[in-house]
């Protein structure tokens, strides 16, 4: 079954505590862990309906203010072919499309909300959320945790939890099939080598 952010938290002894829009800073300064989806009600399994809502030109974009871009070891790819790979992460059945952890939520937030795709901060580590046609209507629904050490466990159960339970569709075609944005999990284990120096020096 899908995971909701609901029951994706349930799972690692969280609950929601708050949902906002994307672009819409909570108002919580404390640390915590938060998980972006496509539906407004953290309760929702529902998944985005059809493809992945990658957007060719942001792809082109990013191409273009990243001259050390790297698809399959080429340098300057076709927008489409990286459209194509991005897109073959994209899990069909699941609402949820990122995870991830903050010392404030408030202010992470805030940062992911700033950065620039190609740019290597403020949140490089999720920047292919920023490929998403969609983006505008996604929403953040987030967990306090008591410390930021406590949102540092709880992202990685939440995560290790989350590709555990993806469809065996998923597991044979993805090496590590965590939410779309996501790259890497555990720490250094990243999902894909495909795409390349995507940052900015």
């Amino acid at each position: 079954m899908p995971w909701s952010p609901t029951s994706l938290f349930a799972e690692v002894g969280l609950r929601v505590d708050g949902t906002v829009q994307w672009g819409q800073p909570p108002s919580t300064r404390r640390p915590g862990v938060y998980a972006i989806s496509v539906n407004s009600d953290p309760s929702d399994h529902a998944a985005f309906p059809g493809t992945a809502p990658i957007s060719e030109e942001r792809i082109a974009e990013w191409i273009s203010r990243v001259p050390t871009f790297t698809l399959r070891g080429c340098s300057m790819p076709q927008a489409s072919d990286v459209v194509e790979v991005l897109g073959s992460f994209w899990l069909i059945d699941e609402p949820i499309i990122y995870i991830g952890k903050a010392s404030s939520l408030r202010q992470r937030l805030g940062q992911y909300f700033r950065h620039e795709l190609g740019d290597r901060r403020p949140h490089a580590g999720g920047h292919w959320i920023k490929t998403l046609e969609c983006l505008q209507s996604t929403f953040i629904h987030y967990a306090e945790t008591a410390t930021e050490s406590d949102a540092r466990k709880k992202e990685d159960d939440a995560l290790a939890i989350f590709k555990a339970g993806v469809s065996s569709q998923h597991r044979s075609r993805i090496t590590n099939p965590i939410p779309f944005a996501n790259r890497e999990h555990p720490r250094g284990s990243r999902k894909q080598r495909d795409i390349g120096h995507d940052v900015l020096r």
